[in-house]
């Protein structure tokens, strides 16, 4: 059966805007105010919300991307109450509550004391650790590489990718990023439709390849098209020893 990609919305975050999902797969875009051991206060558009802690899945910060985790996802049981995980962009994982935020800073409580943060310094909230978090470095010599991450029926999937390659090493200016570079079209590319050197991926061994590029967020629907995840570049495989290069590829799956 043919793969069925739901694509939810594009890149299109601002610099302080946060975005926090629950439980039930709801979004609210705006700004984190406070966390404490009871609720999410969030201020948006149309005003200051609050949630209850056990509705909240992640709060994501600033970003369309995620920093590395080793936390697994929770399939089962009540989630504990115990402070929120706060991942920071080098990759330091803090338990701490939330008790202030503004544009410029971010105020958190640990278990060692009130510590105050730069907000750019922050990736992160991950509530109660019910998702995967990670990154993955695609090397642009390597037609498909085989990822770490089993997707399922129902699971939600967010990829932001960065970083640039080149495909033709004698080109001083030929730079491609993730959305590949309109240098025209050949059947020969893995992904015909899809730009020459974009970032691209496939589920399973001889899925279809779709396009990922900068930044992808799908929901898979079908569930005869679970299975392992496959990143690549869009290239022709007979040419791409002499490439440059490679992509890092944030993702979130819950």
């Amino acid at each position: 059966m043919r793969l069925i990609l739901v694509f939810l919305f594009g890149l299109s975050i601002s610099l302080h805007s946060d975005t926090i999902f629950t439980m039930r797969g709801g979004k609210f875009e705006g700004s984190l105010v406070v966390i404490d051991k009871e609720v999410v206060v969030f201020k948006t558009a149309q005003g200051q919300k609050e949630f209850s802690r056990e509705v909240v899945n992640s709060i994501m910060l600033n970003e369309p991307f995620h920093t590395p985790s080793t936390e697994s996802k929770a399939t089962s049981g009540t989630p504990k109450k115990e402070k929120p995980l706060v991942i920071m962009r080098d990759g330091t994982r803090i338990r701490a509550n939330i008790i202030g935020a503004s544009k410029k800073w971010i105020e958190l409580e640990t278990d060692y004391g009130k510590a105050r943060y730069k907000r750019d310094e922050v990736m992160f909230v991950d509530t109660y650790n019910r998702s995967q978090l990670g990154f993955l470095d695609i090397d642009a010599k390597t037609p498909w590489i085989k990822t770490p991450l089993v997707l399922k029926y129902g699971d939600r999937i967010e990829i932001a990718a960065i970083g640039s390659i080149k495909t033709d090493p004698h080109a001083d200016e030929e730079i491609v990023e993730p959305e590949g570079i309109l240098d025209g079209v050949s059947r020969e590319l893995p992904l015909p439709s899809s730009w020459h050197g974009a970032l691209i991926g496939r589920i399973g061994e001889k899925g279809t390849p779709f396009l990922i590029g900068s930044y992808l967020k799908i929901i898979i629907m079908d569930k005869s098209q679970e299975g392992q995840l496959f990143v690549g570049i869009n290239d022709y495989p007979e040419f791409m020893k002499d490439n440059i290069g490679f992509f890092r590829a944030h993702y979130f799956v819950w």
